[in-house]
């Protein structure tokens, strides 16, 4: 779960399983840099969004207007 309750979700790992707060935190960081990547494609290309086929489906490079 990286949805917002993160934290809680944190706490209660590293409890169940008797690990350091700060090792489960490095453990999730690889999956943080993936949501923040998708969050920066939908952000400065938003075609990819609401084109109907997908990448496919696009007939010129995106372009930040």
């Amino acid at each position: 779960m990286l949805t917002p309750p993160l934290g809680i979700c944190l706490i209660v790992s590293s409890s169940i399983s008797h690990d350091r707060l700060t090792s489960i935190c490095r453990q999730i960081v690889p999956f943080l840099l993936v949501l923040l990547v998708d969050l920066a494609i939908i952000t400065f290309c938003p075609p990819l969004t609401y084109a109907p086929g997908g990448i496919n489906s696009l007939s010129r490079p995106c372009r930040p207007s």
